[in-house]
């Protein structure tokens, strides 16, 4: 049978060192996610030097992906959108129309339960959930965030490591927005 998807949605995962990008890819496919996008954030410590590294790096995790679509019977596997810095990611944010934008962060005051409808009648992307890298998103990110007029929101009252809140919000926007 063929999956058809007329929802979409969007997981940006910072880069993160070694077993944590696997485990943060795998999770982000095996919840769901139907389009990655991997962003350096200020405060990644992994980085991506040049063009050679990110191809390089894009090839292992879309080979990650298609291992981890196999391994939950998927039949869509997820496409990764593209690896950006901190301004080449705000130009492509603000390109999706129709979005429900969710930033995870420590300070936000509402959980993400309470951010907003994921429920977007006429909108191929139900949600983009973006979770910054180990060291947080800086003040200057977040208000860029903010000037999208994202949701700013949190998964918890304890902060997660990246991989963790991938998963914790994936399951919320899912459960909320009632996607099969």
């Amino acid at each position: 049978m063929h999956e058809v998807l007329t929802r979409h949605v969007v997981v940006v995962i910072p880069l993160l060192k070694g077993d944590r990008m696997i485990q943060a890819v795998e999770n982000a496919v095996e919840l769901g996610a139907t389009d990655i996008i991997f962003w350096q954030a200020d405060r990644s410590i992994a980085k991506w030097a040049d063009e050679k590294t990110v191809r390089k790096s894009i090839e292992k995790m879309h080979n990650l992906v298609v291992k981890a679509s196999k391994q939950s019977r998927r039949a869509y596997f997820p496409v990764i959108l593209g690896a950006f810095n901190t301004k080449k990611l705000f130009v492509q944010l603000d390109a999706i129309t129709d979005k429900q934008i969710i930033v995870l962060h420590k300070s936000a005051t509402k959980h993400i339960g309470n951010c907003g409808s994921f429920e977007l009648a006429d909108s191929e992307v139900v949600a983009v959930l973006v979770v910054g890298p180990e060291s947080g998103i800086t003040d200057s990110e977040l208000q860029n965030f903010q000037k999208l007029r994202v949701a700013v929101c949190k998964i918890s009252s304890n902060v997660l490591r990246s991989a963790t809140a991938i998963s914790a919000g994936l399951a919320v926007i899912y459960n909320l927005s009632k996607i099969d």
